[in-house]
């Protein structure tokens, strides 16, 4: 017969194993909750595609927003976003590992791609903004601690998002940005992108590559099935608007407070090449290097140091990419 210290002592014990399992139990359902939720934004997104362009049909796995939970969580969330003419494919080097480390992943589309150009010259960086903003407050509704990672427009969206946010700031633990998009290496390509939708609102990824043999391109080709093979001008224009945007509203931050403007986040890691021919190396190493004041700024040259610098078909620096990716103070 057990004392009266011992009943205590045991129905403590069973009321301790019983609120743990019940609080697993509920962190799944929360997670598997956001997962229906996100899930339905993506079939909002599809309708309103299906408004925009009759022609939409169903995406494959690769083409839309991938979703998996990791079997032993950290119950920390990477969150990753691709760029121009892109899929999620691109971003699986990322989504591999940190679910390999114990992550869940939301491995996400940009509004507009994954089918065709003509898709995705309907829409605005408005609208990219909207739906990227929406899946992040669920996101961030359910996760404490998260990791972002932005490839080229991805990254320029997710910096963005983290100037207009204080309350996403405060939750990120971590920043990676590959190749960031704030200024187009062309000097014409403003005016290049005024005056080409007069004439054609798509052009071949193959047009380029006539003239030189450009390994950001050849990206496209050898993985068609997960690129868009025609370049939709109107929403490459957009990008550039949006990295307008983002200083034009920089500026009128630091007029209005009449101080710098810094996004002071911990483990920011930021990778830009030397040798990439879609952004402007110098104004975005300088520009970045201010707004991010303490982040690692990891430079790369050479002919093998393309934008695509975490694609391993055209980058020789994939592998010391993937080894930093959550691994210094995470």
């Amino acid at each position: 017969m057990m004392t009266k210290h011992q009943t205590i002592k045991s129905l403590l014990i069973g009321g301790f194993i019983f609120l743990m399992f019940n609080l697993s139990s509920f962190a799944e359902t929360d997670t598997n909750l956001l997962e229906e939720q996100l899930n339905n934004i993506w079939k909002e997104t599809q309708q309103e595609y299906q408004k925009l362009d009759p022609q939409y049909i169903e995406l494959s796995e690769y083409h839309k927003p991938r979703f998996k939970k990791a079997i032993n969580q950290k119950k920390e969330i990477v969150y990753l976003l691709h760029g121009y003419l892109g899929t999620p494919y691109e971003m699986m080097l990322f989504e591999n590992k940190a679910h390999a480390l114990g992550y869940d992943v939301y491995n996400d589309v940009i509004y507009g791609h994954g089918f065709s150009a003509e898709l995705a010259n309907l829409t605005t960086r408005h609208d990219w903004m909207r739906v990227f903003n929406k899946k992040i407050d669920l996101i961030s509704q359910n996760y404490s601690k998260i990791h972002f990672v932005g490839f080229s427009t991805g990254g320029l969206m997710i910096s963005k998002l983290l100037k207009d946010r204080e309350d996403i700031r405060l939750k990120t633990k971590s920043t990676t940005l590959i190749s960031p998009f704030f200024e187009p290496d062309f000097p014409g390509s403003r005016f290049f992108l005024s005056f080409v939708p007069w004439f054609f609102k798509t052009l071949s990824a193959k047009v380029p590559d006539s003239v030189l043999s450009h390994p950001d391109v050849q990206v496209v080709l050898k993985h068609k099935d997960f690129y868009l093979q025609d370049l939709p001008v109107l929403f490459g224009r957009e990008v550039v608007y949006l990295a307008d945007q983002f200083r034009e509203e920089v500026k009128k931050l630091e007029l209005e407070t009449k101080q710098k403007f810094e996004i002071n986040l911990e483990n920011v890691f930021i990778h830009l090449t030397v040798n990439d021919r879609v952004l402007e190396y110098d104004f975005c190493f300088k520009y970045l290097s201010e707004i991010f004041p303490k982040a690692h700024v990891l430079t790369y040259q050479g002919e093998k140091a393309p934008h695509h610098l975490m694609m391993e078909s055209v980058s020789k620096e994939t592998k010391k990419i993937e080894d930093l990716f959550l691994f210094q103070g995470l």
